[in-house]
């Protein structure tokens, strides 16, 4: 104990102004990164990239489309509308853009049957390759499939026409950009008379993925207030909860950093990461509060019964935060990836508490006399 307190003691005597203009630098640098943070919620991202099922998911990708599937329906009050040419067309044009977007790996729609069928009407004529010209030709086309062959991509009264992508993109956030991007062309091919959507499953999961992020925000600012207000209270001054949160941000700051700055991605697991960060680093400084109350009762300096605090509670902090940084750690040795990294990001926002609460907030309390609500 003796070693770590003279080792702190004299950090935060000697060094004040550098260790709070590097930690503002840290932080800064770590805020940067942080802005490179996404969501995903991909389940094959929880398994590590040299098990059997991604290997084979890499495989079906490179050999055959992809596993994920979405579609863009087209939709007309006009009766028989895909019947006709100029309709069946916009369909093509969307998929031209889907192709020039170069990250989906396959469209099928009515489009592309109606082509097969011109071209080898042609003599297999590759420049034949094309929607045919008239209504006529459409119809007449159109008997050479089964219904169940066709169903997927035209609807039975020909008002409604899909196009089937698929895909295997696993981020979401690069997902959520591309069908955005999509969505607009969609809008501006089909014109006003007929409605354009971009519907799937997978859509709706990646979209709700998103809402991982605002939740996290949201649920950070609305603990950090209750902290800051109840700390505030405590000390029957804002001064006191500004001290108590100040500590609880560094973590999380440096922990989203990190997760930024390697390519860690907001998923189930590590959106629980900042709050525990939070609670252990409030805990740890209610600690050195309640220390520094009962020290201020026998010592009239301050700087002094900040020391003192110091003193007593160094032990306690580290041992705490290093016990919890070991069991998380342990988590490393997972198969899941998204557990591994929950336990990775766990154990090192421990690690930045005990920085926090032993170099920042003794710093902070020895410029700064507090007042209990006891006194």
């Amino acid at each position: 104990p003796g070693i770590y307190y003279r080792l702190i003691d004299a950090g935060n005597r000697r060094f004040t102004n550098t260790i709070l203009i590097l930690t503002t630098m840290l932080c800064l640098f770590f805020v940067y990164q942080a802005a490179n943070l996404f969501v995903t919620n991909d389940p094959l991202s929880y398994f590590r990239t040299d098990r059997q099922l991604i290997k084979d998911v890499h495989t079906m990708h490179e050999e055959l489309s992809g596993m994920k599937m979405f579609f863009i329906t087209l939709e007309s009050e006009q009766d028989k509308a895909f019947q006709y040419p100029e309709n069946i067309n916009k369909l093509a044009e969307i998929q031209k853009f889907l192709d020039r977007q170069g990250i989906f790996d396959r469209s099928v729609s009515i489009a592309d049957h109606l082509s097969l069928v011109n071209r080898e009407f042609h003599a297999g004529n590759q420049n034949a390759y094309r929607v045919p010209r008239s209504r006529e030709q459409v119809a007449q086309y159109l008997l050479f499939f089964h219904r169940d062959d066709i169903e997927s991509y035209l609807s039975h009264d020909m008002q409604r026409a899909n196009i089937v992508v698929r895909n295997n993109v696993t981020d979401s956030r690069t997902l959520n950009q591309h069908i955005a991007e999509l969505e607009e062309v969609v809008n501006k091919i089909a014109g006003k008379d007929i409605n354009g959507y971009v519907v799937g499953e997978n859509l709706m999961i990646n979209r709700a993925a998103e809402t991982l992020m605002k939740g996290q925000v949201k649920s950070l600012v609305i603990l950090l207030v209750v902290v800051f207000l109840l700390m505030s209270v405590m000390f029957t001054s804002l001064k006191g909860g500004f001290i108590a949160v100040i500590p609880s941000m560094i973590p999380i700051i440096l922990m989203f950093g990190v997760m930024g700055l390697f390519d860690i991605s907001l998923n189930p697991g590590t959106a629980m990461v900042a709050v525990i960060a939070i609670g252990i680093a409030v805990d740890g400084t209610i600690h050195l509060f309640s220390r520094y109350n009962d020290v201020c009762r026998r010592v009239s300096d301050n700087r002094q019964a900040v020391r003192d605090t110091v003193k007593h509670e160094v032990m306690p902090v580290v041992a705490t935060s290093l016990s919890l940084a070991v069991g998380f750690g342990v988590l490393l040795f997972s198969n899941f990836t998204v557990i591994a990294q929950f336990g990775a990001m766990s154990a090192l926002t421990m690690l930045f508490s005990i920085y926090a609460n032993l170099m920042i907030t003794p710093i902070i309390m020895s410029k700064v006399r507090l007042v209990g609500l006891y006194e």
